[in-house]
């Protein structure tokens, strides 16, 4: 970055004409000479505010890839695995069919027909 030059003297005989003494308007035109000295190498720029957002934009897309493959993945394996715990309850129930007993509601008793005679 380029630094403004200016006239230190002209600035000290400015500040000495206002009020100034002369170690005061030294002092102050030191200290500016030394802030414009002052490296900005660590300030950013608007090109590199630019390079940032496009940087977060493009962690942010391949971020939301990765979590909608690792949605479709989770998906598949939990269907996996509620295909086979069906499978092992079915498989179960044939191995060791559950005991089935016809217990009849009160008042409908089963009788078996009469004979009838003729």
């Amino acid at each position: 970055m380029t630094a403004v030059t200016f006239d230190t003297m002209r600035l000290v005989e400015s500040l000495q004409s206002a009020g100034f003494d002369e170690t005061q308007a030294k002092g102050i035109t030191a200290a500016i000479r030394e802030a414009q000295e002052t490296r900005l190498d660590d300030v950013a720029t608007k090109g590199d505010v630019v390079e940032l957002k496009r940087d977060i934009r493009e962690l942010d897309s391949r971020t939301e890839a990765r979590f909608k493959e690792m949605e479709l993945r989770m998906t598949i394996k939990l269907g996996g695995m509620i295909l086979l715990g069906a499978g092992l309850v079915v498989g179960m129930l044939r191995a060791w069919p559950l005991p089935v007993q016809y217990v009849p509601a009160p008042g409908m008793e089963f009788r078996p027909p009469q004979p009838s005679v003729k």
